[in-house]
């Protein structure tokens, strides 16, 4: 599966133990995203900076919306792209056209111009069509 690369600049982080909580410009839109990553082979204490994860430094992402529980199929009209309604946070909502079924909880939606093409990991099995727009509500995270 082609899955592009999310491009931007890190303007804040928060490390806690093998997770950070990034804040990432995007490269294109300069639209502010919230993404977790997880770094299995990195602990950090969260009192303490992280060298792969500094203020300021360009970052390429793979990301995905995971942890999705919330799916509904909406108007294919509806204007495609993700929101993040919570502060500070990698909670999501995305309006996204189904482009791929991989699997029946794993989806690949074209969700506007900054996301042409994003993993979906559904936390239940749904049965979905190639075309249907859908609004999933999950979290945006890194995908290894």
């Amino acid at each position: 599966m082609n899955h592009p690369q999310f491009k931007g600049t890190i303007r804040s982080f928060t490390p806690d133990g093998y997770e950070r909580l990034l804040e990432i410009i995007h490269q294109d839109s300069k639209k502010a995203y919230w993404v977790s990553i997880f770094e299995p082979e990195h602990y950090i204490d969260p009192s303490i900076t992280s060298d792969s994860s500094q203020i300021g430094q360009e970052i390429i992402l793979r990301v995905a919306l995971k942890l999705v529980i919330q799916v509904q199929t909406l108007d294919s009209n509806s204007t495609l792209g993700i929101v993040q309604p919570i502060s500070n946070s990698p909670h999501s909502v995305m309006v996204g056209e189904i482009t791929q079924i991989l699997d029946s909880d794993l989806l690949v939606c074209l969700a506007g111009e900054d996301f042409p093409s994003i993993l979906v990991e559904l936390e239940h099995p749904k049965s979905l069509a190639i075309g249907q727009v859908i609004r999933a509500v999950g979290e945006l995270s890194n995908h290894a």
